[in-house]
């Protein structure tokens, strides 16, 4: 067995000419001039850390470094995998997650629990039938 690789510069030449088609060559840039930053998920974190601190998780007493810590680390995380921050083209999903988790939190805070799915029950009152506006409702 021979385990000899031969290449063929030109073949391979050819096959990046071919692959670089179209692509427009990196402009360098001037001196003085910085690399613009990749937009990050990590100021819109540290914008909601304050609101988790208090509604949250106020019975943890989470300080000021640990909530920095967790800002920036969530912020990494997101910035893998929704690349671009606000302006990328991910952002509406997380938009959408960190909408739908705010309801839901604040409903759990406000009612002590997570209201369920579905139609709104008909309301009793004291005397066990249904309340007034209720029986009218059935009525129409």
């Amino acid at each position: 067995m021979n385990n000899e690789v031969t290449i063929d510069e030109s073949r391979l030449e050819a096959e990046a000419n071919a692959v670089m088609v179209g692509v427009e060559p990196a402009v360098p840039l001037a001196p003085g001039e910085a690399e613009a930053a990749p937009l990050s998920w990590a100021p819109m974190i540290e914008g909601i850390t304050p609101l988790l601190r208090i509604a949250v998780f106020p019975q943890w007493q989470i300080t000021d470094p640990e909530a920095k810590e967790f800002a920036d680390s969530l912020g990494i995380c997101l910035d893998q995998l929704f690349p671009g921050g606000l302006e990328g083209r991910y952002a509406c999903y997380v938009r959408l997650l960190t909408c739908c988790g705010g309801i839901v939190a604040m409903r759990a805070i406000q009612f002590g629990k997570i209201p369920p799915l579905g139609p709104k029950r008909a309301e009793k009152a004291k005397d066990g039938k249904p309340a007034a506006d209720d029986q009218e409702r059935a009525a129409a």
